[in-house]
């Protein structure tokens, strides 16, 4: 009977692998026919030479990202662990060396340069973050104080008996700070979109970790609430009615459906204060996002050519090299930003749905990993995944004119060597602690 067991594990293990390993080539060829076509087009001639030359740096960067992979499935599992918080260190000490150092690149101080060599540490930062985050929370498992407002409820002692609401902030404070350090560094590097994406590993790993539906829905529903608030204000009140009243019927305890209420209403504040906390190229992109028609050759263009370009697709798209929209360079940060737009206006709808798909099975692949491994590679693949998601839905989005352009890439498929070889990394991490499970299993399954 063991040996059946073990024999259809070997045969799941190696059919999920196969699909992230696929799904992945196939998302960063994706991106070198699209970077292809933007830098060696019709008008290639027009660009500058350092744009020509993307392409040929980005697959230098790929081998870079072989390099990485191949490195990390030569190091124990174990020693992923043990240097966490290291790695979240040193990490973090590259991003204050980018603020103090770096240099400037399209508004953000986000790149640190070695000589010819720049890269952005805030990609970097987001395997430390995800590594110190995992660490502490598979080991918080152990102590009841975290579990006792977790899904698994064990008999909760004294103090937490009196002091509930004291011990759970007590252990959900540090992994939120390994979140708050970076971000504050980023923000101050004028990197907001990087900055926003951490913040989904919030509430995607304490809820990996066990914490309660209730308590993170409240931590979703703001963010939430202050979305709707700038497409239109009844929806957002509606918004944060319905999920107060949602979070007060999933959750037991009336003070957290209470601090949904009052976040929520912070969120919806923050709506209104933004004009004023925010710099103007922030606030006009804001704008641009709720009516793009209102300043069409400003702000407003980028978006408005990002669908024009998709639109123009069609189904079967205007073929390789054809995209009217791409090839005249209207539309913006094609190789980056808006790279999900000439994927569309060339290929058309299936060319999107494609890599959409692609998207679906990666993360699919991904999160049956983080499901079947050991705790600590739980958590790492629920972050990978949110942070893929959310990096989609975004950047879709902001093609699509669903969502603010704040600058979020498409992962492997948009020009970026940094982004690149960290997806490649974070990938790499997820299924090394994975197969070093599955492999324990099998041995004690013997």
């Amino acid at each position: 009977m063991r040996a059946v067991d073990y024999s259809i594990q070997g045969r799941g293990a190696s059919r999920v692998w196969y699909v992230v390993l696929a799904s992945s080539l196939l998302l960063i060829a994706w991106g070198f026919v699209a970077l292809y076509s933007i830098t060696h087009g019709p008008a290639a001639e027009q660009l500058g030479s350092a744009v020509q030359d993307s392409f040929l740096r980005q697959l230098v960067w790929f081998g870079v990202g072989l390099g990485v992979v191949g490195g990390m499935f030569l190091i124990p599992e174990e020693l992923y662990y043990r240097l966490a918080y290291p790695l979240y260190g040193f990490t973090l000490a590259l991003l204050v060396a980018t603020l103090l150092w770096g240099r400037e690149v399209n508004g953000a101080k986000a790149w640190l340069y070695f000589g010819p060599i720049g890269m952005q540490p805030g990609e970097f930062m987001k395997i430390g973050t995800l590594l110190a985050m995992a660490r502490y929370l598979s080991g918080l498992q152990h102590r009841s104080a975290f579990v006792s407002f977790s899904r698994f409820r064990p008999q909760p002692s004294r103090i937490q008996r009196y002091y509930p609401l004291l011990s759970r902030l007590t252990d959900g404070m540090p992994p939120v700070l390994f979140v708050l350090l970076p971000v504050v560094l980023l923000i101050l590097q004028n990197d907001t979109g990087t900055a926003l994406l951490f913040l989904i590993f919030i509430p995607a790993l304490l809820f990996g970790s066990g914490l309660s539906v209730g308590i993170t829905l409240a931590m979703i529903s703001p963010v939430v609430v202050a979305y709707a608030g700038l497409i239109d204000l009844r929806a957002a009140l509606l918004m944060a009615l319905v999920s107060v009243i949602a979070i007060g019927v999933v959750e037991q305890e009336r003070v957290v459906a209470v601090l949904s209420a009052l976040f929520n209403g912070i969120a919806l504040l923050g709506v209104f204060a933004l004009p004023y906390l925010l710099k103007p190229h922030q606030v006009a992109r804001l704008e641009a996002f709720a009516n793009p028609e209102l300043d069409p050759q400003g702000v407003g263009w980028n978006v408005l050519q990002a669908q024009m370009a998709i639109g123009s697709g069609g189904i079967w798209g205007k073929g390789f090299l054809q995209g009217a929209q791409t090839q005249a360079g209207f539309v913006p940060a094609r190789s980056t930003d808006f790279v999900f737009a000439v994927i569309g206006e060339e290929f058309g709808l299936v060319g999107t749905v494609s890599v959409l798909v692609l998207y679906g099975g990666l993360l699919f692949g991904l999160l049956h990993m983080a499901e079947r491994g050991g705790l600590f590679t739980r958590l790492l693949g629920i972050g990978v995944v949110s942070l893929f998601l959310a990096h989609v839905v975004i950047n879709v989005g902001m093609n699509t004119g669903l969502m603010p352009v704040i600058g979020v890439p498409l992962p492997l498929i948009s020009y970026g060597g940094s982004a690149l070889v960290t997806n490649m990394a974070l990938i790499a991490l997820v299924a090394r602690l994975y197969r070093a499970h599955q492999r324990q299993l099998r041995f004690r399954s013997l």
